[in-house]
């Protein structure tokens, strides 16, 4: 990643090594390696392993016992003492992706896959190319740049390891909540995400749709319906590099997608949806970038009826109280209906 002052710059891609064998056509960050091998013993899913696969399209990795696997299928090499695989028909479908892992609270740590190099998944229809700044990031995420205390940092390891062999080996989340966050890798990794998500994500037309409480509507075409987002009421009046966001002001969403269960999405697909997505990721791409011109730029480009619609479907969602998401950007990919899990809790709690 390069850094212009306080601006992001492309490409958002962390220090990453190989499998042992060279010519594996999956690669992994550094920082997944150091922590691959407790992340996956600790792991309720059967297998000590990881299996790569395409589903739908859709690169993924889930847990596997690479020992049951036949060789003369599958393509089995090593991360560290991990044994990995991926099925030889689909090899090429995964050369050059990067299995990466999230672990900066909320949320359980998981295991990832993301292009190393552009064009590797289908293209956003219109892609915003806005560059992060992390002076305003910082501003709604402060948590995102603070250095844990002395006390944090002994305690979390010590906590960490203890609990592995405790009455909750899946969730450990009520150290982050108690403790506080000891994970620098994990709060460059939000950054990395969110630096990239404005820069390839899909940009469509945003619209403040309430002030009290502020709510946001993010339109996504794909769906054809918008997302509902909740954002912390002291916004009304502004923030360094955004003006007063008033009834109606017209903002930049850029958007990622999905596949939830029904039971958990919530969107709803609208009558013009594709019908390929059940879920977006929705940042509010004003609130973290200072590319003025190219925002203006954006907003000018959408059409009328993107911004008719994403105020049409707003109007009939709020009729209805249906529920929002947290708004803050590290906060939207986070759908309603999993912040009732343990693991989602957060300090401060969620935005309503």
């Amino acid at each position: 990643m390069t850094h212009n002052g306080p601006v992001l710059e492309p490409p958002f891609l962390p220090e990453c090594g190989v499998a042992e064998d060279v010519n594996f056509p999956v690669k992994i960050t550094d920082r997944a390696a150091r922590r691959l091998y407790w992340h996956v013993i600790n792991s309720s899913q059967a297998g000590i392993g990881l299996l790569f696969f395409v589903d739908q399209g859709l690169q993924n990795v889930q847990y596997a016992d690479a020992g049951r696997l036949d060789p003369s299928e599958y393509w089995i090499s090593r991360f560290g003492r991990i044994p990995i695989a991926v099925h030889r028909d689909e090899a090429v479908a995964l050369q050059d992706f990067l299995l990466d892992i999230s672990t900066f609270p909320p949320g359980t740590p998981h295991l990832h896959i993301c292009p190393m190099r552009e064009g590797l998944w289908a293209a956003a229809t219109d892609p915003g190319r806005l560059r992060l700044s992390t002076t305003k990031l910082a501003q709604l995420h402060p948590e995102l740049f603070q250095s844990a205390g002395l006390l944090t940092k002994l305690l979390v390891p010590f906590l960490r390891v203890t609990s592995q062999f405790g009455s909750q080996p899946d969730d450990t989340s009520w150290i982050d909540r108690w403790i506080g966050v000891d994970d620098p890798e994990g709060q460059a990794q939000v950054i990395e995400r969110l630096a990239s998500h404005i820069w390839s994500g899909d940009a469509n037309p945003a619209v403040v749709v309430s002030v009290n409480p502020l709510i946001v509507a993010a339109y996504s075409p794909d769906i054809d319906n918008v997302m509902l987002l909740r954002l912390p009421d002291e916004l009304v009046d502004g923030m360094d590099g955004i003006g007063p966001l008033s009834l109606g002001t017209r903002l930049v969403t850029c958007n990622t997608y999905g596949r939830l269960a029904p039971d958990e999405s919530d969107i709803p697909a609208g009558p013009l949806s594709s019908g390929a997505w059940s879920s977006c990721v929705c940042v509010i791409a004003d609130l973290i970038s200072d590319d003025r011109k190219r925002l203006e730029e954006l907003k000018h480009s959408f059409p009328a009826q993107a911004w008719g619609a994403c105020e049409r479907h707003a109007r009939r969602r709020l009729e209805n109280r249906e529920s929002c998401r947290d708004g803050r950007p590290s906060f939207s990919w986070i759908p309603v209906a999993w912040q009732k899990f343990p693991a989602f809790r957060m300090r401060g709690g969620y935005l309503h």
